[in-house]
């Protein structure tokens, strides 16, 4: 059974896509994508943080792309597929020179396994994984891989490499013995009956690529008969007379869309098999019906061949302009008479058309690498490869170029961005309010061309590639022959494990997010006349809620697109991974917002069915708990879908699980050579508020380390197999939001009046700092706000920070250590500075005729100077014979640096008296003890004496004080006139 996502139901199918802009790379040796990146013209400011430097660096190169040519260039896996089809293009140009041959071919080489001994690539393992009830991907079988390795290996002059007669057994052991033909794997009777099936494009080439080793076919001539009467049995018995593709009427192994052969494209690999062998072979089809064929397929008037004589699709001209190399390369075989060359060779040529390469149709206006290399091939074959001049062939082998990605060259070219990549971009330039400079405009009207409908639904859906126009308002339909594995991974999943899709609630999110982020959102709704609330009801339609599988592992959770609900449940289940949950989720999270419906549970899906769905994926034991996802358990994969899991639960308020357990989990799996690893551990930290203590060191070198200079991007890990675009968005979130880790030098304690120095040095996961706009501030109650200032080695420092001897100032200084980003606070620490003050404290006491007269002379010695003890006042307790007899307050008058203190007391009575003097200190709450003073007074007036038998006077001391006042702990040292003990007093 076919995907029937990619049937057309009803109507005629007609997509129309403009393609305005133009890329300006050039190959040159060891060339890239690089060259098509530009910088802004004027020296950009240096933050001083190599990391903070890359990522503004980035987004200048994404800016200037965008700006000078209207898109994000996007790295698109290579295959051997690609790579052999730009050679052959690059050779038929005569421009092999602008390529280093010998890199090229180490990375082809780099494909080669020595436990399979053949070539393996993940469009190989992508055939290796197909179920036949999905959907079946031509051209890149793993016989049909092998062929591209050799015969790219032969255009670079590398055969040397390999070993031919193993690769000779290697195709043959493809042969199907029963049928003849070639299968696209080694023959065996237990591989699946799809598998078994003999195509034309899997003889063609291995016949081609045999052809290259062998020096003649003498040897099997049995083979190549039984291949020869494999190919008759193709033709059509009855009109339209081409050729088919297999000998099996329900197995679809070439056609783009089903149900339309023969096909040009089969019947091409019928005739140049056919050559192959000779003549004799080209004369042994039924000739004149062929011929009828072909002229069938000729449009006489515009002068080009359809690709199907099926009037359904040829009023929609797909592919017509490589049918028309096709077609004219075989009526040239034939010597077909009735048809203009002249003219045919006039369209193909008019028609170049996007950086002067080919698209596949007049109609179906996008472009695949594939186009250009067939169309190239005949009319290098036709022998008109002359009729273009030497700037054309630079032209063409520029666009060629426009599919080089890192290692190799991908099916479709740069210009072409993932809706995840667009929107990731998007984000970006938001964080860094960048998103302003743009024309949002020009971006909104871009990603509308990714919609489509789907009818009667009329639900609208998006595409997961943007820069492409879809216009079919009855079944939006994306025909790319060459089927990219970044958006088709239909299969069994036993060697890939991603579930890609061309459109699903993931893209929906995707491109409505950024409708919010350029403000769009809602002119979308208004001018598409969108009902969201529609949308939503078709999301929640997608839940999977077969009763018959209620019990499963997939129960509750959500189909990745609408067309699925035409499935059965068997088929259904094979769509179910649980990334498509989550988008599903976010999708309708972000609707649920925008139209403030309230709480995300009450919207109208089975909440409690969704919670059992990632229940019965948890695993957890006594120390640790994840989320196993169905297909990928790769440690990647599963921190991610553990972060899915936990974001849903939060969304939904019933987030219950042990978060030590997750945390557990997290530590033991840190892989501080992998950003995914990294990103997702960090989003788990950050969304349960867990207290991890992440190397900031070596996640900072993390950053440079997976950074290629020749294609301003990251690689996922150390091992720098594949470019992640992905990864430049993980760097850019947790540069932004991850917490920042402070080193901070101040003095813990610090005298009132003297200045002291703050450095400040601070970085996150990624950053040292937040950029030029970055500030740093001591913001204090006390001091006011006080602006660090940014040294060489990226720390803030101010060294002349002055406390003032004001009371407020003591016992401590309170503030908080602010960074900021422009005018956004980022991060605020707050600081305790404690300080203190010492006095200097004489007491001298004068005995009087009748009294006694009490000197303090005292001063304050902050750490600016001496000061008098300024708002200060002293008093006195008077004790009698050990009773309080009163309260006296001294007199006193300050001078430059010292305040005078007098107490002139005359008592009434004699007896023994007792001063208790104390210091009202406005750096103090409550009063000072300074000392005490005692003096026995002898009346003259007889009974008025109680002075004991054994007093000896003992006055007239002078008493030098010197008191420290500390904040912590609070308190003087005090001295007495009686004994000068020191004593604390608290």
């Amino acid at each position: 059974m076919k995907d029937k996502f990619y049937l057309v139901r009803t109507g005629i199918l007609c997509l129309f896509l403009v393609l305005v802009l133009s890329l300006t790379l050039t190959m040159q040796s060891g060339s890239s994508i690089g060259k098509n990146i530009h910088f802004k013209s004027e020296d950009p400011q240096t933050s001083g943080d190599p990391n903070r430097e890359l990522i503004e660096e980035i987004i200048d190169i994404r800016m200037n792309n965008f700006s000078e040519e209207g898109y994000f260039p996007q790295f698109y896996e290579a295959n051997l597929q690609s790579i052999y089809f730009a050679l052959h293009a690059l050779d038929t140009l005569d421009r092999l020179n602008t390529i280093d041959k010998t890199s090229l071919a180490n990375i082809i080489m780099s494909y080669y396994s020595d436990i399979e001994q053949y070539f393996l690539d993940s469009y190989a393992l992508r055939y290796l994984d197909t179920d036949f009830t999905l959907v079946y991907y031509p051209l890149t079988t793993l016989l049909e891989v092998n062929c591209y390795a050799i015969l790219s290996l032969n255009l670079l002059d590398k055969l040397d490499l390999i070993n031919p007669s193993a690769f000779i057994s290697f195709i043959w052991s493809c042969y199907q013995p029963y049928t003849s033909g070639f299968i696209g794997q080694p023959y065996d009777t237990g591989l699946a009956s799809e598998f078994k099936i003999a195509t034309m494009d899997n003889t063609y080439y291995a016949v081609s690529t045999l052809d290259l080793f062998l020096s003649s076919w003498d040897a099997y001539q049995t083979e190549v008969s039984e291949l020869i009467n494999f190919i008759n049995n193709l033709q059509e018995t009855e009109p339209p007379y081409g050729f088919n593709n297999d000998l099996n009427d329900m197995f679809y192994s070439l056609e783009i869309i089903p149900q339309t052969e023969p096909t040009i494209f089969s019947s091409y690999y019928c005739i140049k098999t056919l050559e192959i062998f000779g003549p004799g072979a080209i004369s042994s089809i039924r000739v004149n019906d062929f011929l009828t064929y072909l002229y069938e397929l000729y449009d006489e008037e515009y002068h080009y061949f359809d690709y199907t004589p099926n009037s359904f699709y040829r009023i929609c001209n797909i592919s017509n302009i490589v049918a028309t190399a096709l077609g004219l390369e075989l009526a040239d075989i034939y010597n077909l008479s009735n048809i203009s060359r002249t003219e045919v060779l006039s369209f193909i040529f008019s028609h170049r058309t996007y950086m002067k390469g080919w698209q596949s149709s007049t109609d179906l206006s996008y472009h695949e690498l594939i186009d250009s290399f067939q169309i190239l091939r005949s009319l290098n074959n036709l022998g008109e490869i002359s009729q273009l001049s030497t700037g054309e062939k630079d032209q063409l082998a520029e666009y060629i170029s426009s599919y080089e990605t890192f290692n190799g060259f991908s099916p479709i070219c740069h210009e072409y961005m993932s809706t995840t990549y667009f929107a990731d971009t998007i984000e970006i330039l938001s964080l860094y309010n960048e998103i302003l400079n743009f024309d949002l405009e020009a971006i909104y009207t871009d990603l509308k061309r990714s919609i489509f409908y789907s009818a009667p639904e009329n639900c609208e859906e998006f595409f997961g590639i943007c820069h492409m126009e879809y216009i079919d308002t009855v079944d939006g339909n994306l025909l790319l022959r060459s089927f990219p594995i970044e958006y088709w991974t239909h299969g069994n999943h036993d060697y890939i494990n991603e579930l890609n899709h061309q459109a699903s609630w993931r893209s929906n999110f995707e491109i409505l997010s950024v409708f919010k982020n350029i403000y769009k959102l809602e002119d979308f709704a208004m001018e598409m006349q969108t009902d969201f609330s529609n949308l939503i009801s078709k999301i929640i339609s997608t839940q999977f809620l077969d009763p018959s599988v209620q019990y499963s592992a997939y129960y509750g959770g959500f189909l990745p697109y609408l067309y699925c609900l035409n499935y059965e449940t068997g088929t259904q289940i094979k769509y179910m991974n649980f990334e498509h949950t989550y988008y599903a989720l976010r999708t309708l999270e972000l609707l649920n917002d925008y139209l403030d419906l309230g709480e995300l549970r009450d919207i109208g899906f089975d909440v409690n069915a969704f919670e059992t769905h990632i229940t019965r994926h948890l695993v957890e034991n006594s120390t640790e708990l994840y989320f196993e996802p169905i297909y990928e358990k790769s440690m990647d994969s599963i921190l991610q879908n553990t972060y899915y899991m936990v974001y849903c639960l939060n969304a939904l308020n019933d987030f219950s699980l042990p978060t030590y357990k997750i945390r557990n989990f997290i530590e033991s799996n840190l892989d501080y050579g992998n950003m995914h690893n990294i990103y997702y551990s960090y989003k788990l930290v950050e969304l349960l508020d867990l207290e991890i203590n992440f190397d900031l060191a070596q996640t900072q070198a993390l950053v440079a380390a997976l950074y290629s200079e020749e294609y301003y991007d990251f690689y996922r890990s150390t091992e720098k197999t594949i470019i992640d675009q992905r990864i430049f968005y993980y760097i850019c979130d947790i540069a932004k939001f991850s917490p920042m880790n402070m080193k901070t030098t101040f003095p813990d304690t610090i005298a009132l009046g003297k200045t002291f120095s703050m450095g400040v040095e601070f970085g996150n996961l990624v950053v040292a700092d937040y950029g030029i706009y970055t500030s740093v501030r001591f913001e204090s109650s006390n001091l006011g706000t006080i602006v660090l200032e940014r040294l060489d080695n990226n720390t803030y420092e101010k060294s002349d920070i002055f406390i003032p001897t004001e009371v407020a100032n003591y016992p401590e200084i309170n503030g908080n250590i602010s960074i900021y980003d422009g005018l956004t606070l980022k991060a605020s620490f707050p600081i305790v500075i404690n300080t203190y003050y010492e006095r200097s404290i004489t007491i001298s006491e004068q005995e009087l005729s009748n009294g006694i007269r009490i000197n303090v002379e005292g001063s304050y010695l902050f750490g600016s100077g001496i000061e008098p003890l300024y708002d200060c006042e002293i008093f006195a307790d008077v004790f009698r014979n050990g009773l309080k007899t009163g309260t006296i307050y001294f007199t006193g008058e300050d001078f430059t640096t010292i305040s005078k203190f007098i107490l002139t007391y005359n008592p009434l009575k004699g007896g023994e008296y007792e001063f208790s003097l104390y210091l009202e200190d406005p750096f103090q709450f409550e009063p000072v003890l300074l000392g005490n003073v005692t003096y026995f007074y002898l009346s003259p007036v007889p009974g008025e004496n109680d002075i004991p038998s054994t007093y000896q006077a003992d006055i007239a001391l002078s008493i030098p004080l010197v008191i420290g006042c500390i904040s912590v702990p609070l308190g003087v040292i005090g001295f007495t006139s009686r004994n000068k003990l020191k004593k604390k007093i608290s």
